[in-house]
């Protein structure tokens, strides 16, 4: 009989709204996703396996494992038998880029982690020491100097700034680039709509395929794939909202609070309601 899987999401109003979840998991398996900001984590139990920038990733207990904005990747038990446990905090740009002022870098770049598994025990005991900081309710100064410390040994022993990651939307300067960002730009605008890709490749005078195969190379992901995270996103801030989950999946486009909640787990590995949840706590007061 496989154990039970279980998860807690929570966020830390005071550090920009930090998100962080602990999880255990055998059976689930991530699909093909990707986070507007940076993944961050330690490995507590068992091992994952994860296919990220066309390298297959394995993540025992132990590892550190950072995936950049952008990356599209998955996510597994190497075993099943024995899952796999992990907490995780998702630091977006803005927090990223005021810690980096913080620290007297320059925020005008974006740190780039080009090793997404690597072992640092002193890294490791720094994500630690947050998780437990964090659930004995330690004060909320001590709270940042131990995140601020931890990004400090992030940023200094396994960033690279020699070249920042490019906003997908970034100005074009081709026609092919133009072309893509006008996509996004309707993808962004009209995400809860039922677009199809015949009638986005229509707008810019390409085939399916056509726009298909350059959307992919411009920006990693499927127009399909980047709408499902903008629907994501504009669910998240709905239930933040106290918007019910009903009426979140029909006001972004989910074909019902099922289909929602889905692609929640499919995403995030947590689901509408935990999402809900983890903005009543009392890190939330």
């Amino acid at each position: 009989m496989t154990p039970k899987e279980w998860k807690t999401y929570t966020r830390v109003r005071h550090l920009d709204n930090l998100e962080t979840l602990r999880a255990v998991f055998y059976d689930h398996a991530f699909g093909r996703h990707y986070h507007d900001g940076y993944a961050v984590g330690i490995i507590l139990k068992g091992c994952e396996t994860y296919d990220c920038n066309k390298k297959t990733n394995v993540a025992p207990k132990g590892s550190i494992v950072i995936v950049n904005p952008g990356e599209v990747h998955n996510g597994c038990a190497s075993n099943r038998k024995l899952g796999w446990g992990y907490f995780m905090i998702y630091p977006h740009l803005s927090l990223i880029r005021t810690a980096l002022n913080q620290l007297g870098l320059d925020d005008n770049r974006l740190p780039v982690f080009p090793e997404s598994v690597f072992k640092d025990p002193e890294f490791a005991h720094g994500l630690i020491r947050f998780m437990d900081a964090f659930d004995a309710g330690d004060p909320e100064m001590k709270l940042e100097a131990v995140f601020l410390e931890l990004l400090h040994l992030m940023i200094s022993r396994h960033a690279e700034f020699a070249k920042p990651i490019p906003p997908m939307t970034a100005a074009a300067d081709t026609r092919e680039k133009r072309k893509v960002a006008q996509v996004t730009d309707m993808l962004q605008e009209q995400f809860a709509e039922p677009l199809s890709l015949e009638g986005l490749a229509k707008e810019v005078g390409l085939s399916p395929w056509s726009l298909l195969r350059l959307f992919k190379k411009q920006t990693g992901v499927s127009p399909y794939l980047l709408q499902t995270r903008l629907k994501i996103s504009h669910a998240k801030d709905a239930l933040r909202q106290g918007l019910s989950p009903a009426d979140t999946a029909a006001l972004c486009g989910f074909t019902d609070q099922s289909h929602m909640t889905k692609q929640f787990r499919r995403w995030m590995g947590v689901t509408p309601g935990d999402i809900a949840a983890g903005y009543a706590t009392r890190r939330d007061t």
